[in-house]
């Protein structure tokens, strides 16, 4: 049902970022789709859209590497909302710090 794609300078996935997605993301089907930027051969954008054309499930999910996520089942939640015909896109911002120029 979620594709998730990552574009990383990582060369690979790390399992602990595969385990943590397998922990908390629910009962859903789900792929992980990893895109190599290690030698920054695309721009972000360009690497996402490469993505695109390998998802297999409807629901897109663009994140970084770096992402926690604090909720048990996120993945249905983000369906649910989905399923809203007024709701076009989801976005999450989260943060441990944020600065804010003056």
């Amino acid at each position: 049902m979620i594709s998730i794609i990552i574009c990383s300078r990582l060369s690979k996935c790390p399992s602990c970022f595969s385990n943590h997605i397998q922990e908390t993301i629910g009962d859903i089907p789900y792929e992980i789709i990893w895109i190599d930027n290690s030698h920054n051969q695309k721009n972000m954008c360009q690497a996402y859209n490469y993505g695109l054309t390998l998802a297999q499930y409807d629901y897109l999910c663009f994140m970084h590497e770096d992402i926690v996520f604090h909720t048990k089942g996120w993945g249905q939640m983000a369906i649910e909302e989905m399923k809203d015909s007024l709701v076009g896109m989801l976005g999450v911002q989260g943060c441990v710090c944020y600065c804010e120029s003056a």
